[in-house]
């Protein structure tokens, strides 16, 4: 039995990447769990909710709890289609060496997609609303994690150089039994200052090797 990532360790954590084929769950490389602050976006084809009238003088909800979300990585865009179906230009354009999806986020009107490319930022991220491209985001590392610039569609400056920044992976403040697993794997954990967005990383050499092969056609 070779070193891969066996992606049903992590089965009960997040039904969208139950879901997936084997074919599809054997080309994951990379996994990263998040844990977002409370409000989500909309589910397609469904408005937001607005509050009722009757309810005049109360707060309105901040939103639904805490969340984890999942985002796979891939070595090649034929392995991310098979995941999500049709592959945004802006993902698929040039050449990227890792390709990652925000799987909860496939089945809401605010998709998210992110590469690796070899250019000056080590991760491009691209953030559609209703399958129109909103913001993109280029992520550049440090030695105390990675700076994150948005932009719009367009090109315009939204903000610099947030900080996303390494934590002890013990600092993790999700389920602890997906930690337990995460362990198994090459781990790391990051938290976003800003947002308080905290990120929990599992990377597979042996699969990253064995699916390298597979597509070079290597046997």
């Amino acid at each position: 039995m070779d070193g891969s990532m066996i992606v049903d360790d992590f089965a009960g954590f997040s039904p969208a990447l139950d879901a997936l084929s084997s074919e599809a769950k054997d080309s994951i490389v990379e996994l990263t769990w998040t844990i977002r602050e409370r409000g989500k976006p909309t589910a397609k084809g469904k408005p937001e909710a607005k509050g009722k009238p009757e309810s005049k003088g109360k707060p309105e909800s901040k939103g639904k709890p805490l969340r984890t979300t999942v985002c796979v990585a891939v070595l090649s865009l034929k392995d991310l289609e098979r995941i999500c179906g049709i592959v945004p230009p802006e993902v698929s354009e040039g050449f990227g060496s890792l390709y990652f999806v925000d799987l909860e986020s496939l089945d809401t009107n605010y998709t998210r997609f992110y590469v690796a490319r070899a250019d000056k930022y080590d991760i491009w991220g691209y953030v559609y609303v209703n399958g129109t491209l909103k913001e993109v985001k280029t992520y550049t590392k440090t030695i105390y994690g990675s700076f994150v610039d948005r932009y719009t569609a367009t090109g315009l400056l939204k903000s610099s150089k947030e900080m996303e920044r390494w934590l002890p992976i013990d600092e993790w403040t999700g389920d602890q039994k997906l930690l337990d697993i995460t362990r198994k794997y090459e781990s790391a954990c990051l938290i976003k200052v800003k947002s308080k967005h905290m990120y929990l990383r599992a990377r597979c050499r042996d699969s990253i090797i064995k699916n390298r092969n597979r597509i070079l056609g290597a046997t």
